[in-house]
Parts: C-alpha cells; structure tokens; sequence
C-alpha cells in the first residue's frame, strides 16, 4: 500500500479560504503571498511553515478549529521538511 502524501498546496489553499470566513485577510493574504512568491516547492513549503509559525504565535480571536487546522498545516510542514 502506498503511503498518502501530504499535499500542502491544497491544505494551505484550503486553510486560506477559513482564514477567510474569520475574517482574518491579513494572515490569509501573508499565506497566499507565500505560495506566490515562491519559485519552488521547497521554497514555497519554507515560507509557508515561516508564515504560519508567526501567524499561530499572534494572539488572534480565531475559532479553536481554526486554531487545530493551523497547527496540522505546520506538522505536515514540519514533517516534510525533515
């Protein structure tokens, strides 16, 4: 059985659209910069965890599952940059 890959385009994609609805465009858009401003996968993945580190350090008025998404985002990222 092949292992599922973790796909963190479409889980940071994903995560960006709920950053949304909490009415939170600022880390949004600091995520959304992240994937646009890459040229790489790696790079991207950096500055994706880079990004989400600072934004789950800030004190934001974010749902508890918006919390738990953020912090399953950055394992996955941790876990593929390893």
């Amino acid at each position: 059985m092949t292992p599922i890959k973790f796909d963190y385009y479409e889980s940071a994609c994903t995560f960006i659209e709920v950053l949304k609805t909490e009415i939170l465009f600022t880390e949004a858009s600091e995520l959304q910069k992240a994937i646009d401003d890459g040229s790489t996968a790696n790079e991207i993945t950096m500055a994706l965890r880079w990004n989400l580190q600072k934004i789950i350090a800030r004190d934001l008025a974010w749902s508890n599952t918006t919390q738990r998404r953020a912090t399953s985002l950055l394992d996955g990222l941790n876990e593929m940059l390893k």
